[in-house]
C-alpha cells in the first residue's frame, strides 16, 4: 500500500519544525486550538509528537521594548506526576529523581520549592 503522504516519507526520521503565524485580524483562527491539530488519517496529535516542534506566533503592533526580569526574580512551577498504580496499566514507574534532574539545583535554591506526596 502506498504511503498517504509519500513526500513525508523522505524525512521520516527527521524533526519537523512547524511555525504557525496568525495575523491579528483573523479572530476566528486565534480561537482554534492549533495544539490539537491532528493527522487526518491516523488521528495522531501533531503538536505533541516528539518529531514535531510546534510554535504559534501572533503579530502585534506594540513595539515597546520587553525588559527581561533579573534571574533572581524568576520562578517556575514544576509538577511531576508519579502514580503508584502504573503497572496495572502496563506502564513503567516514574523515577522522580530522573524527571527533576534536568532542573539542576534550581529547585533546591527556590524559596518556594516543595515536595508534595498525595497518596490516598
Amino acid at each position: 500500500m502506498d504511503a498517504p503522504y509519500p513526500e513525508l516519507e523522505i524525512g521520516l526520521h527527521r524533526v519537523l519544525r512547524l511555525r504557525l503565524l496568525v495575523g491579528p485580524t483573523a479572530a476566528e483562527l486565534h480561537a482554534l486550538r492549533w495544539e490539537l491539530l491532528c493527522d487526518p488519517d491516523s488521528g495522531a496529535l501533531l503538536a505533541s509528537s516528539e518529531r514535531v516542534l510546534f510554535s504559534r506566533f501572533m503579530l502585534s503592533q506594540d513595539w515597546r521594548p520587553v525588559r527581561l526580569r533579573p534571574k533572581a526574580t524568576l520562578r517556575a512551577l514544576v509538577a511531576v506526576a508519579a502514580p503508584t498504580d502504573l503497572a496495572e496499566y502496563g506502564l513503567a514507574p516514574v523515577d522522580l529523581a530522573v524527571e527533576v534532574l534536568p532542573l539542576g539545583g534550581a529547585a533546591a535554591v527556590s524559596p518556594c520549592a516543595r515536595h508534595v506526596n498525595s497518596t490516598p
